[in-house]
């Protein structure tokens, strides 16, 4: 009698110490509800097996707390961490774009490059009825002036965006390096500090936050191995984080794995940096190329790189091959100014109608109202940065043309010319408006009113120009100039309006798997508060059970004594 009496007794303390383990559960859950990063916790109450009392009697042995466990979804957590690298990715290209917009607004500062190109078309059309007018040649000067201002305003935007982009990317492939640090440290703190089957919930909840942090950055897939670690990899299976060892990535210029030549500079002229892993950082160094998959991948970096772009391994390569949006933007403002500086030009010097042009110098068949020849590129040049001045070359027309751009590329240093394209007259009585008549090369012929030079470049505005001669990025248009910024505009539209449109989907989704994880994971407190009286009750009648217990216990011994 007294054992059975004994048996209760215990029962009835076990399931109250259960019940207190339970409260004191609940109570943390309570005091955490908006603690960030926090995950709701469960005591687990199992059964504590049978023990036999004497003869064919047993009794249950009561309850206790297994252990205290988070309330988590695994797979959900996979699928938020790939949605936040969506949506950082998305927000961030967003932005840059958003900016690189800015210079082609109607309402831009500086006027967009196609009301400035209206704007001087229409002071050439004003002075082809007045050649010898000195305010419309001054005019003339104005506009084009206030032309190659907004070319360089457009251009060196998409550039600085393009840099800081690329400077930014550095800086955060810094606190990658950090935070797999710190998932490799809290995988070794929680393997020295669990002990059985509890797990200590506190730096688990700081290892989830660490890999949201990262998912931020960068995309990653984070899967928890039967040790209790949390493996994590990149989309291409390099494990940036393997039990408490973490991999360093770098961000360099001069990778070991760099076509012959190297690669190309950025639009600025300036080098851009690539993502890699070096295996022999104590030897000669062997990198293996991760920006693509990091610009594919997602997080801040990706849309960083999906703005900035990202260079291939072919030999030859300029500022406008790598893949991405500023290169793309900058391609149809750089494709613009190549053709002024050529084919419109081209047609300012008029035809080489007198002059020896066999050894490669060419007489120019313009004249303006001093009767001098406009100097070798025309309307439109730029200062070489190796000083050496402007020629054009060749044995034939000797006009500006695409092999005297590809020269200045190759022997002058230059990196674009959207950002060193000057007007070339000074002074109004420059501008070279009438056609040399004489066809001896010693002497001019001409008129104040002939307006044929300025009629020539005029109608070149209306005529279709093949810019895939250019090779700049995936540029083919087949077009008017006018028509070409009308498509750049529209890219950069298009390419924002996607950027937009992905970064509202993404939120959504980020949105919807949040509202699920806190269903699942987060702290109710109409939940925990009725849970909290559920076990008060409990907690109660145990009380209540060892009271009577005890009662019963001290009868019996009595009797028994």
């Amino acid at each position: 009698m007294a054992n059975g009496i004994s048996g209760l007794l215990n029962n009835s303390r076990s399931s109250l110490q259960a019940q207190q383990t339970a409260i004191r559960v609940i109570g943390e859950n309570i005091a955490n509800v908006n603690t960030e990063g926090y995950t709701r916790r469960i005591a687990g109450l199992e059964s504590i097996a049978l023990n036999s009392q004497g003869g064919d009697i047993s009794f249950g042995q009561g309850v206790d707390v297994g252990s205290i466990t988070r309330e988590l979804d695994t797979l959900l957590e996979s699928a938020l961490g790939d949605r936040i690298s969506a949506f950082n990715a998305a927000q961030v290209r967003e932005s840059y774009l958003s900016r690189a917009e800015a210079p082609f607004a109607l309402d831009s500062i500086s006027g967009n490059i196609g009301e400035k190109l209206n704007d001087f078309f229409s002071a050439l059309d004003d002075l082809a009825v007045n050649p010898a007018d000195i305010a419309l040649r001054q005019a003339v000067i104005d506009q084009g002036e206030s032309l190659v201002n907004s070319i360089h305003v457009t251009y060196d935007t998409v550039a600085g965006l393009q840099q800081e982009a690329n400077d930014r990317v550095g800086l955060l492939v810094e606190d990658v390096n950090r935070l797999s640090g710190e998932i490799a440290e809290l995988n070794l703190q929680i393997n020295a500090s669990e002990v059985g089957n509890q797990q200590n919930l506190p730096l688990r909840d700081q290892r989830d936050a660490r890999i949201r942090e990262l998912s931020e950055l960068i995309g990653v897939s984070a899967l928890e191995d039967s040790d209790g670690n949390m493996q994590v990899t990149l989309a291409n299976g390099f494990a940036l984080v393997s039990g408490s060892t973490s991999r360093e990535l770098d961000f360099v210029t001069d990778p070991t794995f760099a076509p012959v030549g190297g690669y190309g500079p950025a639009l600025n002229g300036s080098a851009l940096g690539h993502i890699v892993f070096d295996y022999d950082p104590n030897g000669v160094g062997s990198h293996l190329d991760l920006t693509r998959i990091a610009a594919a991948g997602g997080g801040e970096i990706g849309g960083l790189l999906s703005f900035r772009g990202v260079q291939d391994n072919s030999v030859g390569q300029d500022a406008f091959d790598p893949v991405g949006d500023a290169v793309t933007i900058a391609s149809g403002v750089e494709a613009i100014t190549r053709d002024l500086l050529t084919r419109f030009n081209a047609r300012y010097i008029g035809s080489p109608v007198d002059g020896d042009t066999s050894n490669g110098v060419f007489d120019s068949s313009a004249v303006d109202l001093e009767g001098n020849t406009p100097p070798p590129f025309g309307l439109f040049d730029f200062v070489r940065p190796d000083g050496n001045p402007l020629d054009i070359g060749g044995a034939g027309a000797g006009l500006p043309g695409l092999d005297d751009l590809n020269d200045a590329v190759a022997t002058g240093g230059v990196i674009n010319f959207a950002s060193i394209i000057n007007f070339a007259p000074d002074e109004p009585q420059e501008i070279a408006a009438a056609r040399d008549l004489n066809t001896a090369s010693s002497a001019v012929d001409w008129g104040e009113g002939d307006n044929t030079i300025l009629i020539s470049v005029l109608n070149e505005r209306d005529v279709d120009r093949d810019y895939s001669v250019f090779m700049l990025g995936g540029l083919n248009d087949v077009s008017t100039i006018d028509e070409l910024y009308d498509s750049t505009v529209t890219t950069v539209g298009s390419l924002t309006r996607t950027a937009i449109n992905n970064r509202e989907l993404e939120e959504d989704r980020v949105a919807q798997l949040e509202a699920q994880k806190a269903a699942k994971s987060g702290v109710s407190l109409d939940e925990e508060f009725a849970r909290l009286i559920n076990f008060q009750r409990a907690f109660q009648g145990s009380a209540r059970m060892i009271g009577v217990a005890d009662e019963l216990l001290a009868e019996v011994i009595g009797l028994l004594g």
